[in-house]
């Protein structure tokens, strides 16, 4: 059976148990999942649902949705999946009705279904809303090309927000129905959303579905993945920002910012090559 979640922001939990209220390492918290995302529903079980998140890729042997819980009130079964023509392009986005109120408000990242537009906003439509306008400014098509390096620039909106493990979405302060913002991976998946492609959730799959490349052809908008020679797998992920700069959600800060290869490593990135901890990749649909 499919569901879309027809909340903001909802959480996948590795067992049906609510997440907790402040910032830690919740070892609970799987990923996030943001309004119109498919699951496929596998059981229902004391106001939860057992699913795989469709839309975030997740290798075990095999591609396929990421498992995990999600509440039950936040999912709506669907017969058919709707087209996703935009996808908000500003941390959170004001959708309104024909009269100017606001209804609800979405995260970057989130893709929604247009059936019009005006000199200054999309119409779109929402399974649970109905008709709403948003600003023209706040979304982009899925259908027009997009530079890479606009990542970056779209990105700068987010530095500052607390980490959060396991998140997937945009930090808002007044958003009470769960914690809000990313975790290193979550922030690359949401922005290659703008560009209309789908990475996997984890650093270690994003890795996996990226294009090996040098630091020499590294390009801004690329990924940077640092390995943990104990676990021998890569356990961080950041944005590639020109020089020795790049964009990254990190534990250690406890927040989104902006880094050096000589901060972090305590070398340039072009000197980061070959110690067999730094690697550069590109996402192979950009």
């Amino acid at each position: 059976m499919l569901g879309i979640i027809t909340v903001p922001v909802t959480d996948l939990r590795a067992e049906p148990a609510p997440p907790a209220s402040y910032y830690h390492q919740d070892a609970l918290q799987e990923s996030q999942l943001l309004y119109g995302e498919q699951v496929t529903i596998h059981e229902a079980r004391d106001g939860w649902f057992r699913v795989t998140a469709d839309e975030q890729p997740y290798y075990r042997d095999s591609w396929k949705g990421y498992p995990g819980w999600v509440k039950e009130s936040h999912v709506t079964t669907i017969d058919a999946v709707s087209r996703k023509d935009l996808v908000v392009a500003v941390p959170w986005a004001a959708l309104k009705n024909e009269e100017g109120a606001v209804v609800i408000s979405l995260c970057m990242g989130t893709f929604l279904t247009c059936i019009a537009e005006t000199n200054d906003a999309w119409i779109v439509s929402l399974p649970s809303h109905g008709d709403l306008k948003l600003s023209r400014q706040d979304a982009i098509s899925t259908q027009e090309p997009f530079a890479k390096e606009r990542l970056i620039d779209i990105g700068s909106a987010l530095v500052g927000a607390p980490y959060h493990w396991g998140g997937c979405s945009c930090y808002h302060s007044e958003y009470s129905d769960t914690l809000t913002s990313v975790d290193c991976s979550g922030l690359v998946m949401i922005l290659y959303r703008l560009a209309g492609v789908q990475t996997p959730r984890n650093a270690h799959d994003q890795f996996f579905a990226a294009i090996p490349c040098s630091y020499e052809e590294m390009e801004v908008g690329d990924l940077i993945f640092v390995k943990d020679s104990e676990k021998q797998r890569m356990t961080h992920v950041m944005l590639y920002a020109g020089g020795d700069r790049f964009l990254e959600a990190t534990i250690t800060t406890g927040r989104v910012q902006w880094n050096t290869g000589v901060n972090k490593f305590g070398m340039p990135l072009s000197a980061c090559a070959d110690n067999g901890e730094v690697y550069f990749g590109k996402i192979n649909c950009l």
